[in-house]
């Protein structure tokens, strides 16, 4: 499955943060950090439920371009990497596009079977 997100940065606000140990992760102040396995600097954020999500996309948002979230599975990276021509060279005049969660795996978001309960 496959999501778009198109934001636009006229005054991107942050909401308060926590640093994941010495790393460039950051995690909502009400999350707790967490060992992710496939994050490049090995954090996530815990959520409800005891999951630990990969971090979002690997670039901050720009602040003088529109900005494109790809957010998917593994297929959906093939968007931002291996498609001639891809998403981001197809846009980089006007907007920052990007894929998340940004890992060093297969940049899915993740399966839904890890997740589900009987």
């Amino acid at each position: 499955m496959l999501s778009l997100l198109t934001t636009t940065t006229h005054a991107f606000s942050q909401s308060p943060s926590q640093q994941c140990g010495n790393s460039s992760s950051y995690c909502p102040a009400e999350l707790s950090c967490c060992a992710a396995q496939y994050s490049p600097s090995t954090f996530g954020c815990q959520v409800a439920g005891g999951t630990c999500c990969k971090m979002g996309p690997e670039l901050p948002p720009s602040t003088t371009k529109k900005n494109v979230l790809i957010i998917g599975d593994s297929v959906s990276i093939g968007y931002t990497s291996y498609a001639n021509p891809n998403v981001p060279a197809l846009l980089s005049s006007t907007a920052l596009a990007q894929h998340a969660p940004w890992d060093v795996s297969d940049g899915g978001a993740g399966s839904r079977a890890s997740s589900a309960t009987s």
